[in-house]
């Protein structure tokens, strides 16, 4: 049991129409962000090596039991085989109000290779500190006494890449194994070091050439780069990540494109920006014979004609074209078809995801809509 002074908070909770519940707990308390339940071994100070251990469910805020707060705390997660994290969990050093400590843990494999990577954000609460505590005690030595808890422990994910893309890719690390992410969906890397720098990379279906990104250490801030893509033809597609750093020293990335093409027309179409002599790249043979069901990314401002205007040209059997202006709202020119179905166009813009879309569907037995 603790030999120093210990802070516990109460809950009050209305249950039916008259009962209460309080509820009282420590004011240390433990918060799983990561994508897997952790064991955490609650470690006794004295040195007969015993110890207890508890699972934290992720996104499920824990209070630690009130008689093991200045035990020493070790991490891992519960479904792995794996060692506890080498370094200790410390609290005790974030003493002011409001004061955040960051670091990174790493637990190595029981057997094999492959180590697990978490961080660790400390946080100080808005509680009274030490001193304020021994002034309104009157204690005579307050200095004697221990950092008394009143702090918030989050475990996240040192690396996260989510996709706001409507196809599936393939990410990579330089120099690591190639995994998959669903579309529009969020994944939790590990294995990153972030200590150091790493290049990201990406995949797409006919996209197999990527200039990877480079990405530094310790980040203090977001911004946006562009990543470029290839296709079986060598047409560039650049697609928008945004990198920026999060609590606990973590890294977020996430991968969008600038517009998704949906031909729900049945009609063979094919697309290029206005004044490029070849079409937007992932354009195969499915496309000319309106066999293809995935969204086309497409991308503007081609790297070697960078003045040009973000128009696009689309073009329907026979070599009619229209050109519709991206930056413009509002319905665009109608396109006449050789046994007389009309193509027309408007925009919308979708800020939120950050990408806009373009849908071919039937109006009326002959018109068909572009919707941007």
């Amino acid at each position: 049991r603790p030999l120093f002074p210990i802070r516990m908070k109460y809950e009050v909770k209305q249950v039916g129409s008259a009962g209460k519940v309080i509820t009282l707990s420590s004011a240390l308390m433990l918060v799983n962000k990561l994508d897997s339940p952790v064991e955490l071994k609650l470690e006794h100070n004295d040195l007969s090596g015993q110890y207890e251990s508890m699972v934290i469910l992720p996104d499920t805020p824990t209070p630690l039991p009130l008689y093991s707060v200045y035990y020493k705390l070790w991490a891992r997660p519960f479904e792995l085989s794996l060692n506890y994290c080498e370094q200790p969990i410390k609290w005790l050093h974030v003493i002011n109000k409001g004061q955040i400590d960051d670091s990174i843990k790493q637990c190595n494999p029981i057997e094999g290779h492959g180590v697990y990577r978490f961080c660790v954000c400390v946080r100080r609460e808005n509680y009274p500190t030490n001193e304020e505590v021994a002034n309104e005690l009157e204690l005579e030595d307050p200095l004697s006494m221990p950092n008394i808890p009143g702090h918030t422990i989050t475990l996240l994910p040192p690396l996260t890449i989510q996709s706001l893309l409507p196809i599936e890719l393939h990410y990579y690390l330089k120099h690591t194994n190639i995994s998959s992410n669903k579309a529009g969906k969020q994944t939790a890397i590990h294995g990153a070091d972030i200590t150091k720098d790493f290049e990201v990379g990406i995949h797409l279906e006919n996209f197999e050439s990527c200039r990877e990104v480079n990405i530094p250490p310790k980040l203090s801030y977001k911004y946006r780069v562009r990543l470029r893509l290839y296709d079986k033809l060598e047409r560039l597609l650049e697609l928008t990540m945004r990198i920026q750093s999060g609590p606990g020293g973590t890294i977020g990335v996430s991968i969008a494109a600038p517009y998704w093409i949906v031909n729900k027309s049945g009609l063979p179409l094919l697309f290029k920006q206005e004044g490029t002599k070849v079409e937007a790249a992932g354009q195969f043979e499915e496309h000319e014979f309106a066999r293809s069901v995935t969204p086309l990314l497409f991308s503007v401002y081609s790297w070697d004609e960078l003045i040009l205007d973000p128009v696009l040209s689309l073009q329907i059997p026979g070599g009619m074209t229209a050109n519709y202006n991206l930056n413009q709202l509002g319905e665009g020119p109608q396109l006449l078809y050789e046994n007389y179905i009309y193509l027309a166009a408007t925009q919308t813009f979708n800020s939120f995801m950050d990408y806009r879309e373009i849908l071919l569907y039937s109006i009326t037995p002959d018109q068909y809509l572009v919707s941007l």
